[in-house]
């Protein structure tokens, strides 16, 4: 008898080569072509960056799979008698267990977009506000002198000349605790202006609470910031306002004729400006 081919089902691999399906005829038909059944699944996306020639580089890898399938050949297809076919089977079943393996596939690979960006300029970092004014507190014999000049050596040189020195400070600088004062002044603020509003404002109360409830919400987040250790990069936006009039102050001051050319931050002498 002449021998068949057909294709769809490698029956060689599974160990059919010589065995009593050769005598139906069977040759050596090729694998079954395999074809996605379902979506590809993608998996985490990668990013790198690097620089390359003056941009950044931004390199998104998303890996993705796909399972696949394919159908083998009918017993007519394959020009097999099926009841042999399926004794055959029977008979083998780690070489139908590999048959039906052959059917199934998987398709993996990566989806890669990149891109370049303009690498921003650094920002410019504000200078610091210089004093224009020192104020000076001394202890004389009996009385106290209080006064100021436009120069801090000025001020120090008047200061010492009047007593001893108890402090020559920028009267508008801030010190520790700074933050909590000012949000604690402009919520004093806030409420004041609420109240003097009652008469023309039916909704004074709930503007009120309100309000006490919007500084109850930036303390809670000071002191969680505070808690993780003050990142200016993780600083609550509710705060930046503060923060800029604090960068914004010089600090310098004396304390004491004991260390008289000693230069430290006015931790006492605080005033606040709305405007600042």
């Amino acid at each position: 008898m002449a021998k068949k081919t057909t294709s769809g089902v490698d029956y060689n691999s599974m160990g059919m080569k010589n065995s009593t399906m050769d005598r139906f005829g069977v040759g050596a038909p090729t694998d079954p072509e395999l074809k996605p059944i379902e979506e590809k699944q993608y998996g985490q996306t990668t990013t790198t960056k690097e620089v390359v020639d003056g941009k950044t580089k931004i390199t998104e890898t998303t890996p993705w799979s796909q399972r696949l399938a394919g159908e083998g050949k009918t017993y007519k297809e394959a020009g097999v008698d099926p009841q042999a076919a399926k004794e055959y089977w029977r008979q083998n079943p780690d070489k139908y267990k590999e048959y039906k393996k052959s059917l199934t596939g998987m398709n993996k690979g990566e989806d890669v977009n990149v891109r370049y960006e303009d690498i921003p300029a650094p920002s410019p970092v504000p200078a610091q506000r210089e004093a224009a004014y020192y104020k000076y507190r001394t202890d004389g014999k009996g009385y106290q002198s209080t006064g100021g000049e436009t120069s801090l050596e000025r001020a120090k040189s008047l200061a010492g000349s009047q007593g001893d020195i108890d402090a020559v400070y920028d009267p508008k600088a801030y010190g520790p605790g700074a933050m909590g004062r000012l949000i604690q002044t402009s919520e004093g603020q806030e409420l004041k202006n609420i109240r003097s509003s009652m008469k023309d404002n039916p909704n004074w109360r709930q503007d009120l609470a309100a309000t006490k409830q919007k500084y109850a919400d930036i303390k809670q987040k000071t002191a969680e910031w505070r808690k993780s250790g003050s990142d200016p990069a993780n600083m609550p936006k509710e705060l930046s306002d503060y923060q800029k009039r604090i960068d914004a102050a010089s600090q310098r001051v004396q304390t004491g004729s004991s260390d008289y050319s000693s230069e430290e931050k006015a931790y006492k002498f605080t005033k606040f400006s709305k405007n600042m």
